[in-house]
Parts: C-alpha cells; sequence; structure tokens
C-alpha cells in the first residue's frame, strides 16, 4: 500500500486524508509529503454566500494567503484538510510576491516575457538564452534575491519546449545565483526543485555531485542517502545518463546512513536496469557498480534474467574492450552460467534467470550488439587499421553454450539490417555447428572487413568459406577484392599489410579456386579476352599482391605460364581481322579529316559517324563528308558557318542531296540510328518524310524495307534529356513512307524466318526475337557483295535470344551462326546482341558480330566480332581510327555500313588463312623490343604476300596487343619469383605508362 501511495504523490495526484503527512523513505518512490488544505476567500465585489476556494499545500499557504490579499480577498474564512500531496517550493513570481512585494510587479512582467519565449526557444535556443539573460540582468538590478527562482522558471519555459540541455544550464544557473546572493532556502524546497529537473532530465551531473556535498553537510545519514539515491535514480529513468561516481557515493552515504542490506543492491539494480538510458553508461560507471551487480545477483537470482535481457552499448570505448567488459561483469555475477545449463536441466532452471528470449535470443542480441557504432564497429586498433575479432571470453562461451543451442535447434539471428554481421562470430558459430538464420536478400560481407582480416584471434573463415548458405557470400566478396582490389584501407608500403587477409585459409581456399578459374579461361580464351585478363592481374601486380595471389594456387600459375601465346595470335589471324575489309570511299574522305582536332594529347583519335543509309557522315568536328558505297558525294568545312565557334554540337542529316545541320544543344536528343533514304531522296525516320530545309525532322523508329514494303520499330526520346530510349514492348509495324501513316503491327517475312540447322532449330525453339538487333535493307546499285551475307539486293539479320542468354542469328543468305556462350556486355549499361555473321576472305566458318547497345541509342558505339568458341575475337568502337583490332582503319563505321565492305588484299588474306605458329613465334621473338614502326617493319619482311599497307597496319596493331600481353605475363611471372619488396604501390602509374606501345 505504501508503495502506491508514492506512486500517487510521484505522478502528481492527491493522497486520501489519512496518509501519514510525514516520513522519507528509502526506495525509488520515497519523498516527503505535505498537507493539502482547501482555503476560502471573501471579497467584498462577491455575494455574502459566495467564496473562492484555492488548494494549497502547507508549504505554501502563506503565499497563497499574500497574493490573495494583494487582489482584495480577506484572510481565509475557513481551511480545511483535503489530502495529502509531495511538497512543492515557491516558483517564480510568487517567490518575489512573498520575500520582495515592493517588485512583484516588475517580477509579474518577466513572467510574462518569459512565456512569451516558448516560440523562440523551440526554433533556435541561443537567441532565447540571450533574451533571457537579458531579462536577468533586469531582475538583478532590482530584486537580485529573485534570480534563482527566474532561472528556475527559465529552464521550466525552456523544457516545454524539449530544449533539456538549455534547461539543465538555468538550472546550473539558478543554483550559482543562489550561492552570489546568499538567497535563503529551505532544504524541503530545494530538494523538490532538484526532483523536480531530476525528473524532467535535466539534471547535470555536476550539480548533482554539489548537491551531494550539501547533503553530507546539511542533512542526517539516512535523509542525505534517501534523496541522492532518488535523484540519481530519477534522472536515468528519466533518460540521462549514469554518472560513473554513483555506486561509491550510495556505497559511502549508505555507510554513513547504516544501509548496508543486500536488499538495498537488489533494489538500486533493478531499477537501474529498467531504464533504457542505461546502455549509454560509459565503461567507468559498470566497473563501479560490477561489485553491486555481483551480490545483488548472488542474492536474487531473478537480478540474472535482468542482466541477460540488458545489451549496454559502453560509447566512448573499443568494442572489443566494451563487449570483454560486460562479459566480465556477466561472469563475475555467475550469470554466463545461466546460458550452459545442461541440456538435462533446461526445464529445471530457476525461474527469472534466463532471457526473455531464451539462449538463442541472447547470442543474437549480443552478435548485433557487436556491431553497434555503424561506422566504428571494427573492434581492435593496430596503427590506422581496425579489425574484427570475437573477446575471448565469448569464444570459450560459445564453447560451452554450443551443446545447449544444437539440442534447442532455435537459429540465432546474427544479421542486423543495416549492419550486417559480425563476421569473426558468425564464423565461430558455424564452426560450433550452432543453428543460424538464413542470410536475408540483402545480407552481404564488406570488403574493408575482409582486407583487415589475419590478426591474431580472429577465426580463419574455414567454416564459414564451407557453409552453403554463407559461403557464397565470402566467395562473391573475395573475387571482388581479388579482381578489383582496392587500397583506401591500407596505405603501408609492407606487402605484408596488403596480403595478410589471403593467407587466411578460409579466404586462401577460395583465391585459389579464382585463380584457377582465371588459368582455364586464359588457357581456352582469345585475344581480345586475354588483353582483359591482363587488366586484372595488372591490378594485382599494381596494389603488391600477386605474389601472395599465385601463393594460394601455383600450379594454376604453372599452367598459366605454358600458355601458347604465338599459337593464339596464329589462330587469330587464321580466324580473321577486321582490316582485311576496306572501303575505298571512306578512306578517301577521311584523307581530308582530323582525328585528333580539338582533343587532348593523351585522347585516342577518332572520327564522328552519322548513319544515313545508304550514305555514311564522317566528321572531325570542323570537316564533314557525306560518303557513298563508291564515292564522296559531299564536303564541307564546318568551321566557315556562322555561329561555328559558339556551337559545341552538331547534329548532321543528310536528304535530297542536302546536308542539313542544327545545333544539338537546344534540347533535340540527337540523330537517331536506322533512318533510311526513300525513293525521291527524301529520308524517313519511321514517320513523315524529311526533306530538305525542313527544320526539324519527325522520328519514330528504326526502319526495314525489302525495297516495296517499310517497317518501322517504336524508340521513344525520354522525358528529360536530350537522347533515345528504347521503348518498352516495342514491336514492328508496316508504315506508309510518304505520309507517315502507320498501320496494324506486322513484321518482314524475313524476321519470321525458322533456322535450317537442325540443332540450333531445336535449341532456339520458342526463343524471343531481339527486335532491335533485327535488319532488311536495299542495297544500293553497285555495290556489294556483303561480307555479311547478301541475296539479290537485300541485306538484313534476324536474332533471337534464349533464356540462358545465348543467342542466335540467320542472314538473308541463309547463314546462321550461335554465340555458344551467353552473349555478355562489357559495361554495366550494355545489351550486346548479334546483328550479322562476317566471313572473312578465303574463310569458310561465319563469325557472330555483336553491337553493344545501350538506353541512350545514340550513345551506343561499340562492336565485338565473336569467335566460334565465343570468345571475344576483335573488340573496336566506332569512329576509332588506327587502333587496337582495326589499326588500319581510316575509321569503324556503324555495322549496318559493314555491307559496302570489301577484301583489300585477296592474296594477303589467303596468306592469313595459312598462318602457322611457328611463324607467329618467329614474328613476336623479333618485334618484342620494337616499337610500332619496328613491329610494321618486321610484319612487311616476314609476311611478303601482304601487300596492302592498311592490313599490315591491321597486322602489326593485333601483334602489339598479342606482345602487349605476353611481356605484361613476363613482368607478372618476375614478380611471382621475387622476394617480397617495400615497392610503393601508388608508383605503378608510371611503370604502366613504360610498358605501353
Amino acid at each position: 500500500m505504501s508503495a502506491d501511495i508514492e506512486a500517487l504523490l510521484d505522478a502528481g495526484l492527491v493522497a486520501p486524508v489519512g496518509t501519514p503527512p510525514a516520513g522519507v523513505g528509502v526506495g525509488v518512490g520515497s519523498g516527503n509529503r505535505s498537507r493539502l488544505s482547501a482555503r476560502a476567500y471573501e471579497h467584498p465585489g462577491l455575494a455574502d454566500d459566495r467564496r473562492v476556494v484555492r488548494l494549497a499545500p502547507e508549504s505554501l499557504a502563506s503565499a497563497e494567503d499574500t497574493a490573495m490579499d494583494n487582489l482584495g480577498f480577506a484572510a481565509p474564512a475557513y481551511t480545511e484538510l483535503v489530502g495529502v500531496v509531495r511538497p512543492r517550493a515557491l516558483r517564480f513570481p510568487e517567490w518575489t510576491l512573498v520575500h520582495d512585494p515592493d517588485h512583484f510587479r516588475a517580477a509579474v512582467r518577466l513572467s510574462k516575457e518569459l512565456l512569451g519565449l516558448s516560440k523562440l526557444a523551440a526554433k533556435e535556443v541561443g537567441k532565447a538564452r540571450t533574451e533571457i539573460e537579458r531579462m536577468a540582468d533586469q531582475l538583478a538590478a532590482a530584486s537580485p534575491l529573485s534570480l534563482p527562482t527566474f532561472y528556475e522558471q527559465a529552464g521550466r519555459v525552456l523544457l516545454d519546449v524539449g530544449r533539456r540541455n538549455a534547461a539543465s544550464a538555468m538550472f546550473a544557473q539558478a543554483r550559482a545565483a543562489e550561492r552570489t546572493h546568499t538567497v535563503p532556502f529551505e532544504d524541503e524546497a530545494q530538494y523538490g526543485i532538484y526532483l523536480e529537473f531530476a525528473r524532467a532530465g535535466a539534471l547535470s551531473v555536476q550539480m548533482l555531485g554539489d548537491y551531494l556535498r550539501e547533503l553530507e553537510r546539511r542533512c542526517a545519514a539516512e535523509v542525505g542517502y534517501a534523496r541522492y539515491r532518488r535523484l540519481s535514480v530519477e534522472r536515468v529513468v528519466h533518460g540521462q545518463v549514469p554518472h560513473a561516481a554513483l555506486p561509491d557515493a550510495l556505497r559511502r552515504l549508505g555507510a554513513r546512513a547504516g544501509i548496508t542490506g543486500v536488499e538495498e543492491d537488489v533494489r538500486l539494480c533493478t531499477d537501474l536496469l529498467a531504464s533504457p538510458s542505461m546502455v549509454k553508461a560509459r565503461a567507468g560507471f559498470w566497473k563501479a557498480l560490477a561489485p553491486v551487480l555481483a551480490r545483488a545477483a548472488q542474492a536474487e537470482p531473478r537480478v540474472h534474467g535482468l542482466l541477460l535481457d540488458f545489451m549496454p552499448a559502453v560509447p566512448a570505448t573499443p568494442n572489443v574492450i566494451g563487449d570483454e567488459l560486460w562479459l566480465e561483469i556477466l561472469e563475475g555475477c555467475g550469470t554466463l552460467d545461466c546460458l550452459v545449463e545442461g541440456v538435462e536441466d533446461l526445464t529445471v532452471g530457476t525461474p527469472g534467470t534466463q532471457p526473455a528470449d531464451g539462449a538463442a535470443g541472447w547470442l543474437g542480441r549480443f552478435g548485433r550488439n557487436m556491431l553497434r557504432d555503424y561506422y566504428y564497429y571494427y573492434l581492435q586498433r593496430e596503427g590506422k587499421e581496425r579489425h574484427q575479432a570475437c573477446p575471448p571470453r565469448l569464444i570459450e562461451l560459445l564453447r560451452r553454450m554450443a551443446p545447449r543451442l544444437r539440442a534447442e535447434g532455435v537459429p540465432v539471428r546474427l544479421e542486423d539490417r543495416y549492419m550486417g554481421v559480425h563476421v569473426d562470430l558468425l564464423a565461430r558459430c558455424l564452426a560450433e555447428q550452432i543453428p543460424l538464420e538464413d542470410p536475408s536478400r540483402r545480407f552481404g560481407l564488406r570488403e574493408d572487413q575482409l582486407q583487415a582480416w589475419g590478426v591474431p584471434g580472429q577465426a580463419d573463415l574455414s567454416s564459414l568459406a564451407a557453409d552453403p548458405r554463407y559461403g557464397p557470400h565470402l566467395k562473391k566478396t573475395v573475387r571482388k577484392l581479388v579482381e578489383n582490389p582496392q587500397n583506401w584501407r591500407f596505405k603501408s608500403k609492407s606487402t605484408g599489410a596488403w596480403t595478410q587477409w589471403l593467407r587466411v585459409p578460409g579466404i586462401a581456399s577460395i583465391t585459389a579456386a579464382w585463380v584457377d578459374e582465371q588459368a582455364e579461361l586464359m588457357l581456352a580464351c582469345r585475344l581480345m579476352d586475354l588483353e582483359r585478363s591482363m587488366r586484372v592481374w595488372q591490378r594485382l601486380y599494381d596494389f603488391s599482391m600477386i605474389k601472395a595471389v599465385v601463393a594460394t594456387n601455383p600450379q594454376a600459375w604453372a599452367r598459366i605460364m605454358q600458355f601458347d601465346i604465338a599459337g593464339l595470335l596464329a589462330e587469330s589471324l587464321r580466324l580473321g581481322i577486321p582490316d582485311e575489309f576496306g572501303w575505298a570511299a571512306l578512306e578517301e574522305a577521311c584523307e581530308d579529316l582530323d582525328p585528333l582536332r580539338g582533343k587532348k594529347p593523351d585522347d585516342r583519335a577518332n572520327l564522328t559517324t552519322v548513319d544515313q543509309w545508304p550514305y555514311l557522315i564522317v566528321s572531325d568536328g570542323a570537316k564533314v563528308a557525306v560518303v557513298a558505297h563508291d564515292k564522296v558525294v559531299y564536303r564541307e568545312d564546318l568551321s566557315t558557318r556562322p555561329g561555328y565557334e559558339t556551337r559545341r554540337k552538331w547534329l548532321l542529316r543528310w536528304t535530297e542531296g542536302s546536308l542539313e545541320i542544327e545545333d544539338g544543344v537546344g534540347g533535340r536528343p540527337g540523330v537517331l540510328p536506322g533512318s533510311i533514304e526513300l525513293p525521291d531522296g527524301s529520308r524517313s525516320f519511321g514517320d513523315v518524310p524529311f526533306h530538305a530545309g525542313d527544320a526539324e525532322c519527325e522520328w519514330y523508329g528504326p526502319v526495314a524495307t525489302d525495297g516495296e514494303r517499310f517497317w518501322t520499330l517504336e524508340r521513344t526520346e525520354k522525358a528529360r534529356g536530350r537522347y533515345w530510349r528504347t521503348a518498352k514492348d516495342r514491336e514492328w509495324q508496316e508504315f506508309e513512307p510518304e505520309t507517315g501513316e502507320r498501320g496494324e503491327t506486322g513484321r518482314p517475312e524475313f524476321f519470321g524466318r525458322s533456322f535450317t540447322d537442325p540443332s540450333l532449330a531445336e535449341q532456339f525453339a520458342g526463343a524471343a526475337l531481339v527486335d532491335g538487333a533485327c535488319s532488311l535493307l536495299t542495297m544500293p546499285d553497285g555495290a556489294g557483295p556483303s561480307p555479311l551475307g547478301q541475296y539479290g539486293r537485300l541485306v538484313g539479320w534476324r536474332t533471337v535470344r534464349s533464356e540462358d542468354g545465348t543467342q542466335a542469328g540467320i542472314g538473308v543468305d541463309g547463314r546462321e551462326v550461335s554465340s555458344v556462350l551467353a552473349v555478355e556486355g562489357y559495361h554495366r549499361d550494355d545489351s550486346p546482341a548479334i546483328v550479322g555473321a562476317i566471313r572473312f576472305p578465303g574463310a569458310t566458318a561465319d563469325l557472330p558480330v555483336v553491337w553493344h547497345f545501350t538506353d541512350n541509342l545514340t550513345k551506343s558505339f561499340k562492336l565485338t566480332v565473336l569467335a566460334p568458341d565465343g570468345g571475344a575475337h576483335a573488340y573496336i568502337e566506332l569512329g576509332d581510327v588506327g587502333v587496337g583490332h582495326a589499326a588500319g582503319s581510316a575509321c569503324v563505321v556503324p555495322w549496318q555500313f559493314w555491307h559496302f565492305l570489301i577484301p583489300r588484299d585477296p592474296a594477303g588474306s589467303a596468306f592469313l588463312r595459312g598462318y602457322d605458329q611457328e611463324s607467329a613465334y618467329e614474328l613476336l621473338l623479333a618485334s618484342i623490343n620494337e616499337d610500332q614502326q619496328g613491329i610494321l617493319e618486321h610484319v612487311e619482311r616476314l609476311m611478303p604476300a601482304v601487300t596492302d599497307p592498311r592490313l599490315r597496319a591491321g597486322i602489326r596493331g593485333y601483334v602489339s596487343n598479342t606482345l602487349y600481353s605476353l611481356i605484361k605475363l613476363i613482368k607478372f611471372d618476375r614478380a611471382v619469383e621475387a622476394e617480397e619488396s617495400d615497392r610503393d604501390p601508388q608508383d605503378s602509374d608510371d611503370e604502366r605508362r613504360d610498358d605501353e606501345h
């Protein structure tokens, strides 16, 4: 019953009349009491039978009478006791009314001003505090003794708008003013004010310490203990962090008051552990409280359950130290034993000693709590590096808990939605075969976690690598780190700091499998694939990691070093190279163009091409030429046009024998590929014809035609931007080119042709048509035959894609190819598709030609020629001049214009069809230390059958690229064989420039 009354009083309610009016307890709810009386006042302005009744506790009775007297009321006609309440001190401005009535009116005015600061304090507390200080200066000049109550009232105003820190500062200023002006106070009243601010969460540790010294000096020991304990607990219960001196202060005060029983320890621990703000208690507090917790847990079993349900953060302490401290406290209390009860005794445990969510729940909470402070959850520091490791006590605890957790079979949830998982704990739980929840869809391992692995005390991750659920995530992260190493975590020049994680058994096994995969890929790859593989190994070399990676699987590296690179070069030349074909009219047009115009010195040379079938527009930005299959039909120097200097982008179109130019900066999305010339010379983009002199053209999509009928495939313009996007659910539909009117959905009959090869027909039965990769055009008179296949005047292609990503296609002449492997993009925005099959002079096999489509259709510019086994035989980019796999080309053109290409040197092509490994080895050996001109001279000397200069340049490009890979492999092998060095990876850029050809 006493506890219920105390709760009523604490809540501000009135206790019954029979409640004892005095007495101080020692519990959380203890406090002084005051009689509450109803006081009836008469006034001359009221009728004789009417009175004003005011409720006032004893401590404020005289103040209430004075206030009513100032309002013209007589002394109370009668008083009647109505209950018991908590005592309340006089507030501002009532205090001034009682103790300094001459300045009461000024105090009332300031009180109103204080209330008016609420809105300002809610928005800009600094300005509000400035106004409060201004008012305090005015009050100090008139009634300095009122300052303490004024600052207290200001604190209440700030508390009402949630400004607890500012309110705490006001409370401190009130106490300072109290000391400065020697304001008399009553112990009971002052305690009530301290309690008020403690319950509001605005009592600072410094103020509590000052009050502790006052209590020790002025109060009886029992009263001092009760008040200090209640204030300390109340501020914690209401959201303030407990201070480290609390346990020692209570112990000292309790000893003076003779309160040393263990029951008080139990009550204190029960009160504190139920407070959410205890989570933020620092290490010093827990160390001081540990003996109290141990005594309480020994006396009261339910304290074990409270401790297991609680999970501290221990801020300002490295996680590993804070976690070890908490486990040490639990061990000292005997609480850890509650988690490792024998399996046969699970049902007979003492009530209240188990965590509410069981042993599995506690372990999961502890594991997730180890990830607290998202950006600082690495649990051990060595220099600038941070490492994640389980505390030693937790490792031992896992071993002891494992039998129980396995017997219960409740999965432990270690994964945190936002912070991931503690990898070391995860690996150790898997090693102990503790049941764990399945990883979520968002689960992943952080790269920087693994890069910091390998220090003493961490798990070897073997169990994690072997787990069927979590192992793939480790594999994914390790492969990502190996293929794309990062140095933003490690800045040390010591190679050991870069590679220690690769020596961890669980990571080493994954890395060894990766090296083995690389070996298999390189031994079966094409020349372009080999060049891409060199990039991966180059990054490992740059980061001084190649030796450590190879050390995980030296046998696989030995297979790589046995690679027949000369045989690969010979096979590539036998298959055919793009520079075996040429376009005489295009080469004539490019002689007058500068592919480096306006570029920086390190930029690659290229020209701009615009598809205007059957014409190609090629430009260097200042000069432009329009090329037909057999001649240059138009040239112009754009720099002579008015406004050229201020225009940043030209949109070029060819129609009716006229070059139409528009400034592309004005919001137009660029020139859509796939237009055709109509019989009258105008141009169609799938809509109404575009004529010479038109300001803008109407476009709908690329056009296909068999010479009589016309079809278009919808493209859409992005709502905000300057480029075309692929339309969703698009389909071909027939249209009238003269009017742009579109009819029913339908496609050319050729786009529905079936495969004649039985294996392709079976494999791609029901495969989806890749509409954007399909084409059908008519060749101009005198053009052809097309190296991509031609039937009469028709050229075209049909592509299908199966569910596994493989593709197949058929040309108008009946040639059929498939990709063997899934066609994948080399950039994340690629949507590659086979758009044709090229047959090199003298060859019997057709090689798939892949165009890398993008959502931004005017930005698509990449082409890949696939080998029969699916590898990348050649990789070129639109507009390239004299580089890579098109080193002899005047300009790489869109795939539609490959129909105009003709063999440059039939005899030279015939020679390449029979090129052998020995000849390739001789050419590589002679060229290995030569520059580009020297390589070209060796090509001319060792390949006399090749007479065309551009074909020789193309062969030189393949030889140069092969030497690039060969020299890289030699350099990498030397790094593998060399001793560990202190080479700074930041120097690799200079070294890489020395390797360029």
